[in-house]
């Protein structure tokens, strides 16, 4: 039985392989095997630490939707009623994403194949209700202003789940994205 620390890397390895490889071929195309391989651990060795690949996918994606399912709730709570509240809400998406980029990426990229681990609905909701927040209620049944709110999301997800990564450890890019998905709304 390996030693707890020794555990606790190699599950961390594993994760981090497994993030590499969904990135580079998608959830479906990656086996456990080619997760292990470049760790010198064989499938068995993997469905140690994880039971499965769904729970492995799981583990490498809670944290990123939990984080900002937090952020969700936070402002459904107090409430987005100015362009100011929108701009902070977007800020502290993009910034929640800044140190979780690569997670997010596989996210936004894989969505639909992230349903073996029932990532998708929990994505869907958490995708409705930020764009809740973000419609002006006066308008919401406005297409233009649904339109805009989609830009706006889209303006958001896009540059996140892009091939070639955006450096959103620069401060002034991620202004620029937040800058971006206000204009998106208008």
């Amino acid at each position: 039985m390996p030693h707890p620390r020794q555990a606790t890397g190699t599950k961390a390895d594993i994760l981090d392989s497994a993030l590499t490889l969904f990135l580079a071929r998608g959830y479906e195309a990656t086996s456990l095997e080619q997760i292990g391989e470049p760790l010198g651990l064989t499938r068995q060795a993997v469905l140690y630490h994880f039971h499965s690949k769904e729970e492995l996918l799981a583990a490498l994606v809670e944290p990123t939707i939990e984080s900002a399912g937090h952020i969700v709730d936070s402002w459904e709570e107090r409430g987005v009623t100015s362009r100011a509240d929108r701009r902070a809400l977007i800020t502290a998406l993009v910034d929640n994403v800044a140190g979780q980029q690569r997670v997010a990426a596989l996210l936004i990229r894989f969505t639909n194949e992230a349903e073996a681990a029932q990532v998708a609905p929990i994505l869907v909701s958490l995708s409705q209700r930020v764009a809740a927040l973000l419609t002006d209620p006066d308008k919401a049944d406005d297409p233009a202003t649904q339109v805009r709110v989609l830009a706006a999301m889209g303006a958001m997800n896009g540059p996140i789940g892009a091939r070639v990564p955006l450096a959103l450890d620069d401060p002034a890019v991620r202004q620029a994205l937040v800058d971006a998905c206000l204009a998106a709304l208008g």
